[in-house]
């Protein structure tokens, strides 16, 4: 049995020889080129982050709140559940705010986002933040609430409020609908 290789000259160790020879020679380029998209994937994932600082929310409502790092608590899953608990401190990356901004509510009068309310809670790893802060007619009765849907990316965000009052018997009697917003570190 012979050592050819196809039609030409070569025996299998020549061709393999030289196929190793030349792979060494693109080799350093790939590996230069794999790590500048390497670098390139850190450098978009870490300006996705949020960065820290105050930030300024402007459109359908006016609010400033703060990102910090920190030890903070999880939010409460309490969308559909006003009774839900906040999660497990941890660190991350922290929400506050000091704002109560004016809304405008059909069916009352001077009424307010109680954004402030929502202080203390750490953003999810992916830079978000939705969670409702209700008020109580007395005991567990809700009577509203104030919503924040909150996406921090780098330094800017973007999301919405939206504050909503139920009556005694629990059926919507008036909202906001989602006040749109986008904020810039300032």
């Amino acid at each position: 049995m012979s050592n050819q290789v196809g039609t030409g000259n070569a025996t299998f160790s020549e061709v393999m020889d030289s196929t190793l020879a030349g792979g060494w020679r693109w080799r350093p380029s790939v590996a230069l080129v794999a790590a500048l998209a390497a670098a390139l994937a850190v450098a978009a994932a870490a300006s996705a982050a949020p960065h820290t600082g105050s930030f300024k929310a402007t459109g359908a409502i006016r609010f400033a709140f703060t990102i910090t790092k920190g030890r903070c608590d999880g939010a409460p899953k309490n969308l559909s559940n006003p009774n839900a608990r906040p999660g497990k401190a941890a660190k991350g990356f922290c929400f506050s705010s000091t704002s109560t901004p004016t809304v405008h509510l059909s069916c009352i009068t001077g009424e307010v986002a109680s954004i402030d309310t929502i202080s203390g809670l750490r953003l999810s790893s992916s830079g978000t933040l939705h969670v409702r802060a209700y008020s109580y007619y007395g005991g567990n009765i809700p009577a509203g609430f104030t919503e924040l849907d909150l996406k921090v990316r780098g330094a800017s965000a973007s999301g919405f409020v939206r504050v909503s009052w139920v009556d005694a018997a629990g059926s919507p009697s008036c909202e906001t609908g989602e006040l749109a917003f986008t904020a810039k570190r300032s």
